[in-house]
């Protein structure tokens, strides 16, 4: 692959679909090797035409490294309900609120 850009593929009942988050790009082919060179494809064509436009393009997803951490501001009344429920499932409020978000 040319580009370090994030994307996912599904396979779906007549081939395959993929999606570029970056660029809000969907490209679906029903040969695997046909839908990577598709993918290829759709993220130049994209980079030309935020180019063309004068747009920023989006910074290659390689490039990112997540450390993890996230500082949330929650209102009084959610927050209170995450440490209740989180006590009454007996973890801590940090496991609970992963819970929670790995199973959306």
């Amino acid at each position: 692959m040319k580009y370090n850009y994030f994307f996912t593929i599904t396979k779906e009942d007549d081939g395959y679909a993929a999606f570029v988050p970056a660029f809000k790009s969907m490209i679906v082919d029903d040969n695997l090797k046909d839908l990577m060179e598709g993918i290829e494809f759709s993220i130049e064509t994209c980079i030309e035409h935020y180019i063309k436009k004068g747009k920023a393009v989006p910074l290659e997803d390689g490039d990112l490294q997540p450390s993890g951490k996230v500082a949330l501001r929650l209102p009084k009344t959610l927050h209170k309900k995450m440490i209740v429920e989180a006590k009454y499932e007996g973890v801590s409020m940090n496991q609970y609120i992963v819970s929670k978000l790995a199973s959306v």
